[in-house]
């Protein structure tokens, strides 16, 4: 089999890798794409994902940038507000509640909601003309061989690659991490999350809802509708394992009722529109982001429990921070993966994604324990912010922006 060079290897043919990809060519780089799974650019969607995506405003920017945002804007679900609200477990009402407003910071909008299936599609659309670009599916990195200018590796069907620079963007078990012997810390909460979509009586006028309860925060996000064909929302409903085995005990119309209640009956009367699919709940992060000539990002680096969107969210902007500092860094010299810029995006991101990490590891333990401090400490904190714009601005800073500092 021929040999391959190319300035970048990036194991993972999901969303985060071929985002990487796309992101990297529009550089000027080439790059060589590799998929465990059996796949093809040809296929606009493997399967019916089910999922949907809810991207924060810079994501869309970055997603624009790469001039992918005007054909994914057509089914995508702008979200105007996100409303954190705290369920009364007595009465299963709504006893307080914060919204957070895309108003509050002069934006339009806070994000969209977007399938996974027709991200993946139109993102193997936008690929499959690039002439610097090579997609290798059904097919694993077996070994690398690191020499002071360049890497090599050797897959499981004989292709020698040989780049300045593997990138792992492979998921929670990346085999690039297994590979280069970079170790992990992870968290099981013994929780997971129930994901399905609904059809609801009432219009969710593009809010998002963060529904807490012992257990486990409830998280509605709206999709693309309109009053013609019905409203609908997608629903992550985190929980114990005792809990979890009750509700996939219930058939469609009592978990109906059930749904309808645990949100707190803010949509009105709701019915099931999908099968039920289980994601167990963990947070996991890399001991370090970065090895010889190799590099970890999204869930390979990182794994957070899907409150306040910031998983997908925190993926893209290893990806835009990765981008800028190779065009800053790398421009001259084309080593993609020197040290010490390897070592600067380990700096960067490790930090802001252990503090990221901290906070969303604080609110699900918040929202887990049902004993009466930690409801109490749930309204008054949501009182707090509501009465407090200031306060609310920089909590919303804080999940939607980061400044990139790629020079430094």
């Amino acid at each position: 089999m021929k040999p391959i060079t190319t300035d970048i290897l990036v194991c993972g043919g999901g969303i985060s890798g071929l985002l990487t990809a796309k992101s990297l060519l529009n550089l000027g780089l080439s790059v060589v794409c590799l998929e465990k799974m059996k796949d093809s650019l040809k296929c606009e969607a493997i399967v019916e994902d089910g999922r949907s995506t809810a991207l924060l405003q810079p994501s869309i920017n970055f997603l624009s940038d790469l001039g992918l945002w005007r054909n994914l804007s057509q089914k995508s679900q702008a979200l105007e507000s996100l409303i954190l609200c705290n369920l009364s477990p007595d009465e299963n009402l709504i006893d307080e509640a914060c919204e957070f407003s895309a108003n509050d910071m002069n934006l339009e909008t806070l994000g969209f909601n977007i399938p996974n299936d027709f991200l993946t599609s139109e993102l193997k659309k936008s690929l499959i003309s690039e002439s610097k670009f090579i997609f290798l599916d059904d097919v694993v990195i077996q070994d690398l061989v690191s020499k002071s200018k360049e890497i090599t590796a050797v897959t499981d069907q004989g292709h020698k690659i040989t780049s300045k620079l593997v990138i792992g963007a492979d998921g929670k078990s990346s085999s690039l991490r297994e590979l280069t012997k970079i170790g992990k810390f992870s968290l099981d909460y013994n929780q997971k999350a129930l994901v399905f979509s609904i059809k609801h009586e009432l219009n969710h006028k593009a809010k998002s809802f963060e529904i807490y309860e012992s257990g486990g925060p409830c998280t509605l996000v709206p999709n693309k509708t309109s009053k013609a064909d019905g409203y609908f929302s997608s629903v992550v409903l985190m929980q114990n394992l005792k809990e979890v085995q009750k509700t996939l005990s219930l058939d469609r119309k009592e978990l109906a009722v059930f749904i309808t209640k645990r949100t707190g009956n803010l949509l009105g009367k709701c019915e099931i529109t999908t099968k039920i699919k289980k994601f167990p709940i963990m947070s996991q992060i890399s001991r370090q982001f970065v090895g010889d000539r190799s590099l970890l990002l999204a869930e390979s680096a990182h794994v957070m429990p899907p409150i306040g969107a910031q998983g997908m969210n925190s993926s893209i902007q290893d990806i835009k921070f990765l981008t800028e500092l190779l065009d800053l860094e790398a421009k001259d010299n084309k080593d993609y993966g020197q040290s010490n810029l390897l070592d600067k995006f380990e700096k960067a991101r490790a930090n802001k994604i252990r503090s990221r990490m901290l906070g969303i590891h604080i609110l699900n333990k918040v929202s887990i324990n049902g004993n009466g401090l930690a409801l109490t400490m749930r309204k008054l904190g949501l009182r707090g912010l509501s009465k407090n714009l200031k306060l609310r601005k920089f909590v919303m800073n804080l999940g939607m922006y980061e400044k990139f500092q790629a020079s430094q």
